[in-house]
Protein backbone atom coordinates (compact mmCIF):
# COMPACT_ATOMS: atom_id res chain seq x y z
CA UNK A 1 0.00 0.00 0.00
CA UNK A 2 1.62 3.56 -1.19
CA UNK A 3 1.18 6.24 1.70
CA UNK A 4 0.05 9.48 0.67
CA UNK A 5 0.52 12.72 3.28
CA UNK A 6 -1.78 15.67 3.02
CA UNK A 7 -1.77 18.63 4.73
CA UNK A 8 -5.88 20.02 6.34
CA UNK A 9 -6.64 23.32 8.15
CA UNK A 10 -7.49 23.17 11.71
CA UNK A 11 -11.21 22.94 10.46
CA UNK A 12 -10.83 20.11 7.97
CA UNK A 13 -8.93 18.52 10.78
CA UNK A 14 -11.63 19.03 12.91
CA UNK A 15 -14.10 18.05 10.45
CA UNK A 16 -12.69 15.02 10.51
CA UNK A 17 -12.06 13.81 13.63
CA UNK A 18 -15.66 14.72 14.68
CA UNK A 19 -16.13 12.28 11.55
CA UNK A 20 -13.97 9.66 12.85
CA UNK A 21 -16.07 9.68 16.09
CA UNK A 22 -19.25 9.74 14.98
CA UNK A 23 -18.89 7.12 12.55
CA UNK A 24 -16.71 4.73 14.40
CA UNK A 25 -14.24 4.77 12.17
CA UNK A 26 -10.62 3.42 13.72
CA UNK A 27 -8.56 6.29 11.81
CA UNK A 28 -8.62 9.79 9.78
CA UNK A 29 -7.59 7.23 7.09
CA UNK A 30 -11.10 4.99 7.36
CA UNK A 31 -12.57 8.55 7.61
CA UNK A 32 -11.06 9.89 3.96
CA UNK A 33 -11.65 6.35 2.55
CA UNK A 34 -15.05 6.55 3.57
CA UNK A 35 -15.51 10.33 1.98
CA UNK A 36 -13.55 9.36 -1.17
CA UNK A 37 -15.74 6.34 -1.38
CA UNK A 38 -19.36 8.56 -1.49
CA UNK A 39 -17.56 11.31 -3.74
CA UNK A 40 -17.25 8.84 -6.40
CA UNK A 41 -20.62 6.99 -5.93
CA UNK A 42 -21.78 10.61 -6.35
CA UNK A 43 -19.86 11.13 -9.13
CA UNK A 44 -20.76 8.20 -11.01
CA UNK A 45 -24.28 8.71 -10.83
CA UNK A 46 -23.93 12.13 -12.25
CA UNK A 47 -22.39 10.70 -15.20
CA UNK A 48 -25.12 7.94 -15.49
CA UNK A 49 -27.65 10.99 -15.27
CA UNK A 50 -28.75 9.05 -12.44
CA UNK A 51 -29.94 11.23 -8.47
CA UNK A 52 -27.72 10.29 -5.11
CA UNK A 53 -30.84 10.41 -2.64
CA UNK A 54 -30.92 10.28 1.11
CA UNK A 55 -34.21 9.22 2.52
CA UNK A 56 -36.03 9.21 5.86
CA UNK A 57 -37.25 6.50 7.79
CA UNK A 58 -40.81 6.96 6.04
CA UNK A 59 -39.33 6.54 2.70
CA UNK A 60 -39.42 10.02 1.87
CA UNK A 61 -36.70 11.78 0.45
CA UNK A 62 -35.01 14.74 2.38
CA UNK A 63 -31.77 15.14 0.56
CA UNK A 64 -30.14 14.94 -2.89
CA UNK A 65 -26.58 14.93 -3.32
CA UNK A 66 -26.23 17.01 -6.23
CA UNK A 67 -22.38 17.34 -7.80
CA UNK A 68 -21.73 20.43 -9.84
Amino acid sequence: MKATSFKFDEKTTALIDDLKESSHASSRTEVIRKALFLLDLATKAQQEQKRLVIRGDDGEPEKEILMY
